[in-house]
């Protein structure tokens, strides 16, 4: 069996997405057991199809990222307002600006 590395993005999700949500709240919320959630994290199960269209809707993310097609994350802002989805995207601006900066003085101390 291939090895996908599909747990280590559904942990990652978990652990980012969802702050403190341990595996039993995540199981729960998509009706699965929370052995096997463990088990699709640590990549000694793969999920189902219908599984892991609960984990992607769950997290609000694409099929391809948990599959590792597409590297970035996705996030479904379908139920945002445009206002909302401005501040979001707003919000994303400022993160790379500091990120760049961040990354610049790091360079010019080298």
């Amino acid at each position: 069996m291939t090895n996908l590395n599909i747990g280590h993005r559904l942990q990652k999700l978990r652990i980012t997405r969802s702050g403190s949500l341990k595996q039993k709240d995540v199981a729960e919320a998509i009706e699965i057991s929370a052995p096997l959630l463990c088990a699709y994290e640590n990549d000694t199960r793969i999920p189902s199809l219908n599984n892991i269209i609960k984990l992607a809707n769950f997290y609000r993310t694409s099929l391809d990222y948990i599959c590792g097609i597409n590297k970035s994350y996705t996030i479904d802002l379908s139920n945002l307002d445009e206002s909302e989805i401005k501040k979001v995207l707003d919000f994303i601006d400022l993160i790379e600006q500091e990120k760049k900066l961040k990354n610049s003085l790091t360079y010019k101390n080298k």
